[in-house]
């Protein structure tokens, strides 16, 4: 009876310490993409602040006869050149508004993304990427001097 008691207590210690034990899933690290999903090597945070080149580049090629118009100054801040796309039309407001409060969260904030953060990050980018209002709507307020093609 007591070797069995014993041996039952065992099985019990077993049983925790396999469950106790750290999985990879638990183990990653917040930031990162997991190894062997298709995130894997991807930092979020360097991702996220590459969005604001990524929507310049698309910009100027939605727009090529205004790219040099399009094109951030390279002393502008992500935030003027997200307005500067709101005022030319180029952008949804609203969208483009909590775009660049999130990326400044991002960027600026002393927190790692976690990827499901990072996920609904690029859900938002991408939908600001799909209402780009001068390619859908043909319309542009840029001052004529400013000008070398128009579309309408």
């Amino acid at each position: 009876p007591v070797h069995r008691m014993i041996q039952s207590d065992f099985i019990k210690v077993a049983s925790i310490s396999y469950e106790a034990r750290p999985r990879q899933e638990d183990a990653l690290e917040i930031g990162w993409g997991a190894p062997g999903s298709p995130l894997q090597n991807i930092n979020f945070k360097e991702a996220t602040i590459q969005t604001i080149e990524i929507l310049e580049q698309r910009a100027c090629a939605v727009t090529p006869d205004m790219a040099d118009f399009l094109e951030r100054d390279p002393v502008m801040t992500a935030r003027r050149y997200v307005e500067f796309l709101i005022t030319e039309n180029i952008v949804d407001r609203d969208v483009a508004r909590y775009y660049i409060q999130r990326y400044e969260e991002v960027r600026f904030g002393p927190h790692e993304l976690t990827q499901a953060d990072y996920l609904e990050f690029m859900k938002l980018f991408a939908l600001l990427l799909k209402r780009y209002l001068a390619v859908t709507m043909g319309v542009y307020r840029y001052a004529p001097e400013k000008i070398v093609g128009c579309i309408s």
